[in-house]
């Protein structure tokens, strides 16, 4: 990545009503709880600042990346209160301006799951359905537009996290009781098509839940989250991108064992795992 051939890193967020409900930090400390969205929030600022750190020189930032954040609930919008949908793509400089707040930590407490800069609103309402599908294809748009002006930069990367199924979907029309996901599938594959002189885009899921203490990660078949008994598990999977080849022995770098073939996909992991994914899937080192 270069200022001449950046970057472009897309993060979706679902902000449907859903998402306030808690989810444990961690599966051996049921006590230690927060909402589904704070540590989305939590996590995307995390990688956030992970990335303008890994942009900066001296006294500015080099525009190494540009970034695309979208929440959907019952609409797409900005989930950064001074930054607009229109805005996107934005400059890591547009980013480091963009802040809604500064927290003081120590070194200690900083370690590396937080961040000292808070871009994410996490005082906004959250409701509604879970327009995921309409959020896919707002990205789209965005990254057909920025790859036509950046043809030689790396390919895009869209990671999305959500606690469950997309319902902004038309009635199955062999079974009036359930959503047809195929539209949305049609839109990732869309996605996926897009692409660089370096490569396609690559899509990756955080799977959320409030219920079981399942641990999934990066699985290489659909009957790994079939098990989970949730129906949104088998939606996000086949919406997933293949880890790219050469991602895999630079995952075990971030503590991750991905085997050839693994899915972009975890399902209710631990807090340090969801933020191990984002910062591999982010890396610029992976370019």
């Amino acid at each position: 990545m270069s200022r001449a051939n950046p970057g472009l890193m897309v993060f979706l967020i679902d902000c449907s009503a859903s998402m306030a409900f808690p989810l444990l930090r961690s599966a051996t400390d049921k006590n230690q709880s927060i909402s589904k969205f704070e540590a989305a929030a939590d996590i995307l600022d995390s990688v956030l600042f992970q990335c303008t750190t890994k942009c900066a020189s001296e006294d500015k930032y080099k525009d190494y990346v540009d970034f695309v954040i979208l929440g959907y609930g019952d609409r797409v919008f900005s989930p950064i209160s001074k930054i607009s949908v229109s805005d996107y793509p934005i400059s890591v400089n547009k980013l480091d301006s963009s802040y809604e707040s500064v927290e003081e930590f120590s070194e200690e407490e900083l370690g590396e799951t937080m961040s000292p800069i808070k871009w994410i609103n996490q005082d906004m309402q959250l409701g509604g359905i879970t327009s995921m599908r309409a959020g896919f294809t707002m990205a789209k748009e965005i990254i057909q537009d920025w790859v036509k002006k950046h043809p030689d930069s790396y390919p895009p990367i869209l990671l999305n996290i959500s606690d469950g199924m997309a319902n902004d979907l038309p009635i199955d029309e062999e079974d009036n009781e359930k959503l047809d996901p195929s539209p949305l599938f049609e839109v990732c594959k869309d996605i996926k098509k897009i692409q660089t002189n370096d490569g396609n885009t690559v899509i990756g899921n955080i799977h959320l839940s409030d219920g079981k203490i399942i641990n999934v990660k990066f699985p290489v078949s659909i009957d790994e989250v079939m098990d989970i008994e949730d129906p949104a598990a088998g939606t996000l999977f086949e919406m997933t991108s293949e880890v790219p080849a050469p991602w895999l022995e630079k995952a075990q770098g971030f503590g991750l064992n991905i085997r050839p073939s693994g899915k972009m996909y975890i399902y209710n992991s631990d807090f340090d795992s969801f933020l191990s994914f984002f910062k591999f899937g982010t890396d610029p080192t992976n370019a």
